[in-house]
């Protein structure tokens, strides 16, 4: 499994308000929601290569079962999965663009930024804080790795489009909701999904985002 913060870093940061218990028992939850068949194959088509992908699913041991029809996974391997598969659409728009002139467009970003992996790792993130009461910094096992996992951030790694909002990185929700302020020509805003492709049976996708935008 990709790391995550220990009980013994827990124990150094000391917050009251921060359960690490209960992010723990959080993690290893099966998750809810009905997977897709489109998410299933997404999972079953990447191989060894995907080093990152495979560690989060365990599959040097689990991916007999997966095949076997086994699938159902933790929020933790859906709350890593779908961050590594929307930093992977990210930087996949640098690479689609090799050869050519001119950058990446603010349509082709907004479609990214629109897909169901950015939008469930955003939403997971958020879930896992929520009901652990710690904030991104101290769910981190080095300093700030978890908060980068934000699809602002992302944006921000992969692509270079940082914003110019003095954004914190133990702020979580900061780039993203800069994004979504932002409206892009024949798509609209950051947070107007409505053609995304989820990968679940249902993601409240917009309450999501709109509850996230009156957080600061």
């Amino acid at each position: 499994m990709v790391p995550r913060p220990t009980r013994e870093i827990a124990n150094i940061i000391n917050m009251e308000d921060c359960n690490i218990d209960a992010y723990f028992e959080w993690f290893d939850k099966t998750y809810e929601e009905n997977l897709l068949p489109a998410f299933i194959r997404k999972l079953v088509a990447a191989d060894r290569s995907n080093k990152k992908l495979w560690k989060a699913m365990d599959f040097e041991s689990s991916r007999k079962d997966f095949l076997a029809g086994k699938t159902y996974i933790s929020n933790g391997q859906m709350m890593q999965v779908t961050g590594i598969l929307c930093r992977e659409s990210l930087a996949n728009l640098e690479r689609k663009l090799a050869g050519y002139h001119g950058p990446v467009t603010d349509q082709d970003i907004h479609d990214a930024m629109c897909r169901s992996d950015c939008i469930t790792t955003d939403e997971m993130r958020d879930e896992a804080m929520q009901i652990s009461g710690c904030d991104c910094a101290e769910l981190s096992t080095m300093p700030g790795d978890w908060c980068a996992e934000s699809s602002g951030v992302q944006l921000c790694d992969e692509v270079e489009q940082c914003g110019v909002w003095q954004c914190s990185l133990n702020d979580f929700h900061c780039r993203r909701m800069e994004y979504n302020s932002v409206s892009v020509p024949l798509k609209g805003y950051g947070n107007e999904c409505s053609s995304a492709v989820t990968w679940v049976s249902h993601v409240s996708i917009i309450s999501f985002l709109v509850a996230v935008m009156f957080m600061r």
